[in-house]
């Protein structure tokens, strides 16, 4: 069912359009009572000040005046692109949780555009196309309830389940931001068990309320090298210093793009460069290097090497030993 302003706006825009709607026309679109209708004529006469009359002739609702009608966005055609664009990326990488209310603002957007704008949504949608990484579910009421709690300062006590240890614990938490890392939804916070910061994954929270306890706003210039620390999210207590050979292919990749922050990328030669950067959390990194499989070797530091070559060992005892079976 459709909003009042919603409808307020739409039935603006077929007056507008010269297309006399009637009451018993405008029931039937909006799919609401006659005195609906009546309330929303009268709404739109006093809250947006556009003056009704009724045609006796064309049997339908007209503005007094030709120069009446809803104020237009002024956007160009490319401005409109990017917006379409915009809404295409925001929908598919919010999850299902957005999705619906930016879809929803998108079209009221698009609606109220003048007709200059010749762009097909429909047809954009044909040409464009984005393939999200996989997404995981958790509760709407879980991401308001954080939501509002970031916005007030106010304290969450919520039951997490780690993965790493495979147990639930509760928590007292002070939540500062959302972050959306790879189609998932994360919570920053501060934990007053761990008294340091934390990443919480909404979907591995299994019961949240919030409590009668306020904080101060974090710091934003500790809170964003904190964030900086990790190397794409996860962190831990120790800092290290990564330097990484890529070949052939995966030196084209590697090339291609920045990786981390304090990265410096060192050309070697053609089909070689030398990745650096600081970062936190070794296994991170490690699950990285890996899917570069032969063309990535890891130079330092000397922990991390070790790392890789205990995985590399374990994997292929794994396939060793199946192959036997």
């Amino acid at each position: 069912m459709s909003s009042k302003l919603e409808r307020m706006v739409k039935t603006a825009k077929i007056i507008a359009d010269n297309s006399y709607p009637s009451i018993e026309f405008l029931c039937t679109v909006y799919e609401v009572s006659e005195r609906t209708i009546y309330d929303d004529l009268r709404a739109i006469k006093e809250k947006l000040g556009l003056e009704l009359i009724y045609d006796k002739d064309k049997k339908g609702y007209k503005f007094l005046s030709d120069a009446q009608k809803l104020p237009m966005f002024e956007l160009t055609e490319g401005e409109f692109f990017d917006l379409a664009i915009g809404n295409l990326l925001a929908t598919h990488y919010s999850g299902s949780l957005l999705e619906n209310d930016l879809s929803s603002i998108f079209h009221k957007i698009k609606d109220r555009l003048p007709d200059k704008i010749s762009l097909s949504v429909d047809e954009l949608n044909k040409l464009l196309k984005v393939k999200p990484d996989p997404g995981v579910d958790f509760s709407d009421k879980t991401f308001k309830t954080i939501y509002n709690a970031c916005k007030s300062n106010q304290a969450i006590e919520l039951n997490y389940w780690s993965v790493s240890k495979n147990e639930i614990s509760n928590r007292i938490i002070h939540p500062y931001c959302l972050q959306n890392h790879k189609n998932t939804w994360y919570l920053i916070a501060y934990c007053t068990l761990q008294k340091d910061y934390r990443t919480f994954a909404l979907h591995r929270i299994k019961n949240i309320k919030t409590i009668n306890e306020f904080f101060k706003s974090p710091n934003t210039d500790e809170l964003n090298k904190w964030l900086n620390s990790s190397f794409q999210l996860e962190h831990s207590n120790n800092n290290y210093k990564f330097k990484i050979e890529f070949t052939d292919i995966a030196a084209r990749h590697i090339k291609e793009r920045t990786w981390h922050k304090s990265e410096k990328q060192t050309t070697v030669d053609e089909n070689t460069v030398i990745l650096e950067f600081e970062a936190q959390n070794l296994d991170e990194v490690k699950r990285w290097v890996l899917t570069w499989g032969e063309n990535a070797r890891v130079i330092e530091p000397k922990i991390l090497i070790d790392k890789i070559n205990t995985e590399i060992k374990n994997i292929l005892t794994n396939y060793n030993s199946n192959g036997k079976g």
